[in-house]
């Protein structure tokens, strides 16, 4: 291991009464802080009356910083409109050198209190000002919907008109509209109790008469609203029309030949040389050879 070097223990000990402790080794002529470092841990001695020095400057200038002079008129001026924090950043201060000053003059500190108190009041004013803004322009949390849904089917069954179901529930129509397309299965379910509603308004139909033998208008008019209703909910059973969609498709010439064959065959009475000119003439309108081939063998 490598001696260290000796230094002037004089010069870096009057150096560090003036200069913070991480600065010292750039006012030492040819040292490093690494060196000071090594230097320090070889001489305890030495680092015990550098400790002393430094703990003595800071102590100066702690108490330079708690007896240092504040204008307190400026102060309380500034404490008119801002915080205690805002004030001792404005005075150029630490708010802990502010805190400290303020306790150790007590007059100076009601007075500063007393003109902050309307600032802190107007604070307190515009936060709650605030708070009840966005109280107000909150939206409100969306709760999930809740539908008594063994009412819905109920009601449903009796009066099969989603209308009708949204207000025994005390709904609007939207809503339980928009809680069917979010449940698929209680709507597969409201779907079937309807359709066995307008199968019981259907049924009443049959006992429209008696019940309504005294007013005979009333009756047709109410059964001709079931059977408007019942068509057009359930048009596949008591619609007026009936939808038919083909969608087979079908080869026409052979679907001719094989019907005029059968033709042919309950046709042997007719004379030979009239079924030749039928055959001969339908079968100018057909294309292909395997059905000229078809028809030839009939003519023979």
């Amino acid at each position: 291991m490598r001696p260290t070097p000796d230094f002037d223990e004089a010069l870096i000990l009057r150096t560090a009464g003036t200069v913070p402790l991480r600065d010292l080794a750039e006012h030492i002529p040819g040292m490093t802080r690494a060196v000071l470092r090594k230097y320090r841990d070889a001489h305890p001695d030495f680092e015990a009356r550098l400790k002393k020095v430094v703990h003595q400057r800071v102590t100066v200038l702690v108490k330079k910083k708690v007896n240092q002079k504040i204008d307190e008129v400026r102060a309380i001026q500034l404490a008119a409109d801002r915080t205690l924090q805002d004030v001792a950043e404005a005075l150029g201060v630490s708010y802990a050198i502010f805190r400290r000053y303020r306790s150790q003059y007590p007059k100076f500190e009601v007075s500063l209190l007393i003109a902050n108190q309307r600032f802190r009041a107007a604070a307190a004013e515009r936060a709650q000002a605030m708070a009840t803004l966005d109280a107000l322009t909150k939206p409100a949390p969306v709760l999930p919907m809740r539908i008594d849904e063994v009412v819905a089917l109920d009601v449903a069954v009796g009066a099969p008109f989603p209308v009708e179901v949204a207000r025994a529930l005390g709904v609007k129509l939207p809503v339980l509209r928009q809680y069917l397309k979010e449940n698929k299965d209680f709507a597969v379910r409201f779907t079937e109790a309807i359709s066995e509603g307008i199968d019981a308004l259907v049924a009443s139909l049959a006992t429209i008469p008696t019940e309504m033998q005294d007013r005979p208008f009333i009756a047709r008019l109410k059964s001709e609203n079931v059977r408007w209703l019942a068509a057009r909910a359930k048009p596949e059973v008591y619609g007026d029309r009936l939808n038919l969609d083909v969608r087979q498709q079908v080869d026409i010439a052979t679907t001719l030949i094989e019907a005029r064959k059968r033709v042919s065959n309950h046709l042997q009475v007719l004379d030979a040389p009239i079924l030749s000119q039928v055959l001969t003439r339908d079968r100018q309108s057909l294309v292909g050879s395997d059905e000229d081939d078809e028809l030839a063998e009939l003519t023979r």
